[in-house]
């Protein structure tokens, strides 16, 4: 059981229980120095699936 603290607001920001009970986040980005490769990567699935459907 913990206790409250009379000394501050009840969830500070840098306590743990706060960090796993934040909402999630809608939308991570990609990680830093791969947004380059991420794209080019899904620009060659759209080229296959196009030329996959035209055949």
């Amino acid at each position: 059981m913990t206790t409250r603290s009379d000394d501050g607001p009840e969830l500070e920001p840098d306590d743990p229980l706060a960090v796993i009970l934040r909402p999630p986040s809608d939308h991570l980005g990609p990680p830093p120095g791969r947004f380059r490769a991420i794209r080019r990567a899904a620009a060659r699935r759209r080229l296959l699936r196009a030329a996959a459907g035209a055949a």
